[in-house]
């Protein structure tokens, strides 16, 4: 029994119409043939009830076999009485009536079967789904399940209620995002306009009275210097933030052997110039992966420029697969990440100490950049205490 539910619940709007219409039409034809062989044998029966009348016969009569031959020219049947001829006229309605009223009946039966088999539930889904769209409530899932068309309708309509949540939640991200970078540009950039501003202050004050000696006005003004190459430079970095918000992958098929050499003979040649110990290690077993190779040139350029400059000497870098993703993992003999850069460490434009005051725009770009390919970064601290970067990039 449950099988036939399920497969009469997977089967197409018209083949279940159809279906339907055909059982209730042989339902009604049964009805139908019953009800007009039964009327009509009943109103057969109350005329064979009446009495005949015969007149002008001719009766011959044949005395050897006994046999008598009655020849009538006229006869008439008596009238019925008036209950028969009441039953006789109700039979007589009822047997073009009741194949009427099968008929409207098993119409009725068929719609309301129809509805409640195929109609009911996915429309009050549907109905209730779109409630929660108008109201722009993605908080909800459609529950039925059905290979037939309002299945797939309602299947479709889950598909775009997921596909509305992840373009809202991204662009959730992306407005938390926007709102610390202005917060982050209102806090950096009030300092050195402050700075400016004390300066300017101090010269306008003590100018007038020509009390400041030469070289503290040469002092005071390359401090303002100073401070507009620090607002120049964080403009800068926001310019290039936009600039990484606009970039489109460009995925292109390459040799492992040829990406792994370019990476080899590139950041070796780096190393040397940075006076540090770098060692590669790759266990790639494909022979070709798919990848934007500049966008993941530039992320390792990124993290790999952290590496050198607060590494003591070595450098090492992993490069693995784990099923559909590329995997470097960066390890330097360095002192590691504090516990406020592994917390804020991909922030818009954190700044540690250790940083010497340099924006942090290479590990934010980074992030950015990493996320575009699918993939995702993450800070530790090896057990050597030094500093541990995994990045990881899906192969497209």
């Amino acid at each position: 029994m449950e099988k036939i539910k399920s497969k009469v619940h997977n089967l197409s709007l018209r083949k279940t119409l159809w279906l339907l219409l055909t059982f209730i039409i042989a339902i009604i034809t049964l009805l139908t043939s019953i009800t007009v062989l039964f009327l009509a044998n009943s109103r057969q029966e109350i005329l064979d009830s009446r009495t005949l009348e015969i007149s002008n016969y001719k009766l011959e009569t044949t005395y050897d076999n006994n046999t008598y031959i009655l020849e009538p020219y006229q006869y008439t049947f008596s009238e019925l009485t008036p209950d028969k001829e009441l039953k006789y006229n109700i039979y007589s309605v009822l047997i073009i009536l009741l194949p009427c009223i099968y008929i409207i009946v098993g119409v009725f039966i068929a719609v309301y079967i129809y509805y409640k088999l195929k109609l009911n539930k996915p429309i009050q889904e549907l109905t209730k789904g779109i409630d929660h769209l108008l109201n722009y409530d993605l908080d909800f899932t459609i529950n039925y399940e059905s290979e037939d068309e309002l299945g797939k309708l309602c299947n479709s309509l889950n598909i775009v209620r997921q596909e509305l949540y992840s373009n809202n939640q991204k662009m959730w991200s992306m407005l938390n995002e926007r709102k610390a970078l202005t917060s982050s540009i209102s806090h950096d950039l009030r300092t050195p306009i402050t700075v400016i501003k004390g300066y300017l202050e101090y010269l306008t004050m003590y100018l007038k009275d020509g009390k400041i000696p030469p070289e503290t006005i040469y002092t005071t003004i390359d401090n303002i210097n100073e401070a507009i190459n620090r607002l120049e430079n964080y403009v800068s970095c926001i310019q290039n933030i936009q600039k990484i918000d606009n970039i489109e992958l460009n995925p292109t098929t390459e040799k492992t052997k040829d990406f792994l050499h370019h990476f080899k003979s590139e950041f070796n040649i780096i190393a040397k110039n940075k006076n540090k110990n770098l060692f590669i290690y790759d266990s790639l077993h494909s022979d070709e992966m798919i990848i934007d190779k500049q966008i993941v040139f530039r992320i390792l350029e990124n993290i790999l420029d952290n590496a050198f400059r607060f590494a003591t000497n070595d450098i090492k870098v992993y490069i693995s697969e784990n099923n559909d993703f590329l995997e470097f993992k960066i390890i330097d003999d360095g002192k590691g990440f504090s516990k406020e850069e592994l917390k804020n460490a991909t922030e818009l434009f954190y700044t540690s100490k250790s940083n010497s005051g340099l924006f942090g725009i290479g590990l934010t770009i980074s992030k950015i950049l990493c996320e575009k390919h699918n993939g995702s970064i993450k800070f530790k601290n090896s057990k050597d205490k030094g500093a541990l970067v995994l990045v990881k990039i899906k192969k497209l």
